[in-house]
């Protein structure tokens, strides 16, 4: 099947996801967080069709409050009804340090990054 797959670059402060997919940065989710750009401002990935990428955009001064906001949440629940799988690539110590315990997450630890899988079921842990 041809599942839609949204990956989003949530290194508010080191991005590597539009490196490492080639695509640019000017655009992104720090700008969808601030209310400066639409949610919706994902780049296509040059070969995968079915593969769009949120990079990280301009490195905000708040990275871990806006990833704490209630946009970040309202842009989660966009993306849930949007695609089906949803891949956001967060900083390392996102996920044990910083990650609020009211975020709708659910780390997973990964050799030297981490990403979270976003699941209802995270608040009942």
């Amino acid at each position: 099947k041809n599942r839609r797959v949204l990956l989003v670059d949530a290194d508010l402060r080191r991005p590597t996801v539009h490196i490492r997919m080639g695509v640019s940065n000017n655009s992104g989710l720090s700008g969808a967080l601030t209310g400066n750009e639409p949610g919706e401002s994902y780049v296509p990935h040059p070969t995968l069709p079915t593969l769009s990428i949120l990079p990280a955009g301009h490195r905000p001064p708040l990275p871990s409050e806006l990833l704490d906001s209630d946009r970040m949440r309202e842009l989660i629940a966009r993306w849930r009804a949007e695609f089906d799988h949803v891949i956001i690539d967060t900083p390392t110590r996102w996920c044990w340090w910083c990650a609020p315990p009211r975020a709708d997450a659910n780390p997973c630890a990964a050799p030297a990054r981490c990403c979270s899988a976003f699941t209802p079921s995270w608040r009942e842990r």
